[in-house]
């Protein structure tokens, strides 16, 4: 674990205080309320996360606001001082922090203790969840260098957790049984995207599981934490994900095999699609990034696509216009159902879901009532 020296770290309490002056007119981070260790934690969903794992003996701070979409967030001066003055930082990477790309490097070149979750999870490269290669691009911060790491990790992880799931007869492995490429054959990924690994990898509650191992380990080596309990409370949360990881299974195994098929706003259900036995048919925006673009084709594309497989919804996220999907669905005589998810953030305070087990509830509720 990274440890600020005390003189390295008085500059950059003072530094980050002299920033913090004017910045009363700021919207602040949300923030759990509660004294000793800061834990700065870049998404809602992990937010939500570290503060079931270390309760009221930190303070936890979330920078990328609750029901907004992540892509569009660009860090305040006031969030950039909260990650220099950190305790703790945890961040999705692979990638996914696009905007605080520069500022997690640097606060890390300060000593500030930046955890990547996703290097913890096995993540799966674009390729293995969608059928074709993903792009690199100026956006893509570190994750192309997870893609020879990716080829090692064991895609079948169940049993680092005793969950025995059996998915017999569903073949997850998208790139060698589900023909993609010629769907997405000359789709043009556009300039922003996290590059050839998936970061939205909390969509499988057993890699959240991963996740929640290594988060209860960094919590623990916090001074003034009582690891003892850290432990507990994330024992108790693991049993949680289990719960949730079967309740799921049962509820997606009620949907018919030939309904079994996604299309979404981009690409961010690849991990959900390889858990539960899934097939990802096509993205409105080929990228696992929203600031990428769709051109005339690819929505061309995907009105073929819905009228060969007979896909009864397209589903999109509740951050992001549904402008494209009314397209499709207009194109189509309103033969298929716009279904709103939460991908990629909790809602906002005081809105449902407010928690990351909710979040997937209702989504899982959601998925399995278009789909049936």
């Amino acid at each position: 674990m990274n440890k600020t020296p005390q003189k390295q770290r008085m500059v950059a309490v003072a530094a980050a205080g002299a920033i913090a002056l004017g910045l009363a007119g700021c919207s602040a981070p949300a923030d759990a309320g509660a004294e000793g260790p800061t834990v700065v934690v870049t998404t809602s969903i992990f937010g939500d996360i570290a503060t079931e794992l270390v309760g009221d003996q930190a303070t936890v701070k979330v920078l990328i606001p609750a029901g907004s979409d992540p892509h569009d967030y660009q860090p305040s001066t006031r969030d950039i001082s909260q990650l220099h003055t950190a305790d703790l930082v945890f961040a999705v990477g692979l990638g996914f922090e696009e905007a605080l790309a520069p500022q997690l490097e640097a606060a890390s070149s300060d000593g500030v203790n930046i955890v990547d979750l996703g290097e913890s999870v096995k993540p799966l490269k674009s390729v293995d969840l969608y059928g074709d290669a993903v792009e690199q691009s100026d956006h893509d911060h570190g994750s192309g260098e997870h893609a020879e790491d990716a080829d090692d990790h064991d895609h079948d992880h169940d049993h680092d957790h005793d969950h025995d799931h059996d998915h017999e007869g569903h073949d997850h492995e998208h790139g060698d049984d589900h023909e993609h490429g010629d769907e997405h054959e000359g789709h043009d990924h556009g300039d922003h995207d996290h590059g050839p690994i998936d970061p939205h990898f909390w969509h499988d509650p057993q890699r959240v599981s991963l996740a929640v191992e290594e988060m209860v380990h960094e919590l623990g080596e916090l001074d003034g934490i009582d690891a003892a309990k850290v432990a507990e409370n994330g024992a108790e949360y693991q049993e949680q994900l289990e719960k949730l990881d079967a309740d799921l299974e049962a509820q997606f195994a009620e949907i018919p095999d030939d309904h079994r098929k996604l299309i979404t706003q981009h690409r961010v259900l690849g991990y959900l699609a390889h858990r539960y036995g899934f097939e990802t048919v096509g993205e409105m925006i080929p990228s696992t990034s929203t600031l990428a673009q769709a051109s005339a084709s690819q929505i061309n594309d995907i009105v073929r696509t819905i009228e060969a497989t007979g896909v009864p919804a397209v589903f999109t996220d509740v951050t992001q216009s549904d402008a494209l999907a009314e397209t499709i669905q207009s194109e189509l005589g309103g033969k298929v159902e716009i279904v709103s998810l939460f991908t990629e953030s909790l809602a906002a305070k005081g809105e449902e879901p407010a928690t990351y087990i909710d979040l997937m509830r209702m989504n899982g509720e959601r998925i399995a009532q278009a789909l049936r």
